[in-house]
Formats: structure tokens, C-alpha cells, sequence
């Protein structure tokens, strides 16, 4: 719940404007880092809400950065992968549901 919360009030402040556009491929790299070894140092499900805060920070930094990240992550087959497994996501539940 702490991570969804997080994640609602970064979109809102995104959608405010709280954030400035920026050609910062530095923080999007070091939020990325600071993630996966959040990812890999913890094991525990209390001590993994470290990389919650790993992985808004790599939101924020990639919804406004217009540099060399951004064109990376926007790249056709990304995209592609990005739309199929937020599909595959989403249909989880149901098709679990239904297949007991």
C-alpha cells in the first residue's frame, strides 16, 4: 500500500508540473542503479520497500527526462514489450480466477 500511495502522489505532482523537463540522463542512470542494488541487497519482503523508493525515483527521472535514456526506453520494441506485459498484467487475476 506505501508504494501504491507513493506512486499516486508522484503522478499528481508530475501532472502539476512539479517536475522540469531536463536532458539528465545522470539521475535516470543513478536511480536505475540505486533499484537494482536495492533489488539484489534485500531479500526480505519488509526490507524491500527500499527499492520502492529506487523505482519512483526511476519513474520520475524517465517521465521527465529528454535525453539519451528517454529516446532508449521509447525505441519501437520496448514499447511493444511495455504494452504486452502491462496486458499480460492485467489479465492475471481474471485468468487465474478462472482456471480454478
Amino acid at each position: 500500500m506505501p508504494e501504491f500511495i507513493t506512486g499516486i502522489i508522484c503522478a499528481l505532482l508530475f501532472r502539476a508540473g512539479a517536475f522540469n523537463r531536463r536532458r539528465d540522463d545522470v539521475a535516470a542512470i543513478v536511480a536505475g542503479a540505486f533499484t537494482m542494488a536495492a533489488l539484489i541487497a534485500t531479500s526480505t519482503a519488509s526490507t524491500g520497500s527500499f527499492a520502492a523508493i529506487g523505482f519512483v525515483a526511476l519513474i520520475t527521472t524517465c517521465a521527465v527526462n529528454d535525453g539519451l535514456v528517454q529516446r532508449a526506453l521509447s525505441c519501437r520494441p520496448l514499447v511493444l514489450l511495455g504494452n504486452a506485459s502491462y496486458a499480460l498484467y492485467i489479465l492475471q487475476i481474471p485468468v487465474r480466477k478462472w482456471s480454478q
